[in-house]
């Protein structure tokens, strides 16, 4: 059996979101299952319930102390604030999520935190994959995997069900691709 060694030279994948905290986590990954056995829809299952800040892009990982350290000085200064689940909703026929109700300080993070990243990162790449214009926080519960026919007939009872939730946005994760799913690296807890 051949064992893969990771070479630091070469990029990895990351991205930084805000975790959902338990019991919320465990309650959205058994939702996840539940589409997983009655659909084989699995992608979802490859991350944790998160709100997405800054989505993937590829880094280094011998350089991973200085990602480290931008989370590390960003959330110096930010305090905790609440966040409220409402409901089900989706993007096209494509991602199925929980919506995440309007929140000024989460704009706002969201906003600042991508300024201070594009101007981090502008040293590391030329350009990043996408730039993220439009920000609609959401949850995702099911994506890649699904088929449309399938996507009509979750949607059709998602749309009917409740779903409402509140947890405290303490930190922000940094989360790294191990090859075949999400992992949280590291955690950065507000003041």
């Amino acid at each position: 059996m051949k064992i893969s060694i990771p070479n630091a030279s070469q990029p990895s994948l990351y991205y930084i979101g805000i975790v959902l905290p338990e019991p919320l986590q465990s309650e959205i990954t058994e939702i996840k299952e539940q589409l997983k056995h009655k659909y084989n829809w699995k992608a979802a299952l490859k991350s944790p319930a998160h709100i997405t800040l800054i989505p993937p892009f590829s880094f280094l990982e011998s350089d991973e102390s200085k990602l480290t350290g931008f989370c590390l000085n960003f959330q110096s200064g930010l305090n905790p604030f609440k966040i409220t689940l409402n409901g089900f909703g989706h993007f096209d026929r494509h991602t199925l999520f929980i919506s995440v109700a309007s929140n000024l300080l989460l704009m706002e993070l969201y906003r600042a935190i991508n300024s201070a990243f594009k101007d981090f990162i502008k040293d590391y790449l030329q350009k990043r994959k996408q730039d993220v214009k439009v920000f609609h926080p959401h949850i995702t519960i099911g994506n890649r995997d699904m088929k449309p026919f399938e996507f009509n007939e979750a949607w059709q009872y998602y749309c009917q069900q409740p779903f409402e939730a509140d947890f405290s946005a303490n930190s922000i994760q940094l989360l790294k691709h191990n090859g075949q799913s999400w992992d949280v690296g590291y955690t950065f807890n507000f003041n």
